[in-house]
């Protein structure tokens, strides 16, 4: 647990993506068939659905560790306002994380240096399967005191974490899962359980496993099966060729009509004495036929395309009634509206 607690150290100073690198750099330590759960309900406190909530916030905790350290009366009001800045000055944390205000709380007070805790991963979540199974506040003390006392205040900081359920080391779950396996992502959206898409995956490389390990074994085995897979299909094609029906020989014809056949002849033509006369066939009128009714076709549609070539632009047509309409207009003008136009000056010029 000191291992994992150093990982999760490092991961501060480094980006997202760093992160995950090393994340995943991390689990490759393991073998693919390693039972990961016990690990990953640590590095995922939020998706362990099996721990789902311990009853204890950082009020509770403050209180608990307040008492289990003996801590003095300022210590102790360190750790209960753990969000005000002015308690926090002088120390080197941020204002606002329990975690790290309980770390230098803890350090001068930790029984157990930095690298000689004898904690493991085990250890840790059974402990914390006790403090979540019991109900009595006092039971939960005593929990969290023995694991307290095992613990160094590095140690204890990642604990009181993974109790609030919040590690903030920058990542969240689906990139760890994406990371950690291609199906994994899929397998948690449709189950929400940890620990079954873990059995899943596991079962997986465990199958590829055994069922490499049997095909070495069974080389000749699996030949063996081949061979005789091919001969019963070869059995099966001779049984099924065997029922087919026989054919007849062909008769054997006369030489005179094999002659006959074997002779080429034109096409539209057919054998009389000497001098054979051309007869067009049905399929020579046929194509006959289709050639006359294309030429025809053919002459229509110059006669009506050149018919069209002759016939002015429909816009020269427009322009051409256009012109003869203003002409049209300009006679009425000269012929009716001028004079009427000018007879009522001329009424007022004699008034």
């Amino acid at each position: 647990f000191h291992r994992l607690c150093l990982f999760l150290e490092s991961l501060h100073l480094k980006k997202k993506e760093d992160k995950l690198q090393a994340l995943e750099h991390y689990l490759k330590r393991f073998d693919s068939i390693c039972d990961l759960f016990p690990l990953l309900r640590l590095l995922l406190p939020g998706v362990d659905h099996d721990r789902s909530t311990y009853g204890l916030k950082e009020t509770n905790l403050a209180k608990l560790y307040g008492e289990m350290l003996a801590l003095p009366e300022g210590q102790r009001q360190r750790l209960l306002k753990w969000k005000d800045p002015a308690l926090q000055e002088g120390y080197r944390l941020a204002a606002g994380d329990f975690a790290s205000v309980l770390y230098s709380v803890a350090e001068a007070r930790a029984t157990v240096k930095p690298g000689t805790s004898s904690l493991t991963i085990g250890d840790v979540n059974a402990a914390l399967d006790r403090v979540h199974n019991t109900t009595d506040a006092s039971e939960k003390r005593t929990q969290l005191l023995d694991l307290a006392r095992r613990a160094s205040a590095t140690e204890q900081k990642w604990i009181a974490k993974i109790i609030l359920k919040d590690l903030k080391v920058g990542f969240s779950h689906e990139s760890v899962l994406k990371r950690f396996h291609p199906e994994a992502i899929e397998l948690y959206n449709r189950s929400s359980m940890l620990r079954q898409v873990l059995d899943t995956i596991r079962l997986q490389y465990l199958r590829a496993r055994e069922g490499g390990d049997a095909g070495a074994g069974g080389a000749s085995a699996a030949a063996a099966d081949r061979g005789a897979a091919a001969s019963e299909a070869a059995a099966k094609r001779a049984q099924a060729t065997s029922r087919r029906p026989t054919e007849a020989p062909p008769r054997p014809a006369s030489s005179s009509s094999s002659r006959r056949r074997a002779e080429v002849q034109p096409p539209g033509t057919r054998r009389g004495g000497v001098g054979a006369e051309r007869v067009p066939t049905q399929a020579a009128s046929l194509r006959q036929a289709d050639a006359t009714s294309a030429q025809a076709a053919h002459t229509q549609w110059e006669a009506t395309s050149s018919q069209k070539m002759r016939q002015p632009h429909p816009a020269r047509q427009q322009q051409r009634r256009f012109r003869q309409m203003c002409a049209t207009c300009a006679t009425f003008e000269r012929t009716i509206v001028g004079p009427s136009r000018e007879q009522p000056q001329r009424d007022f010029d004699n008034r």
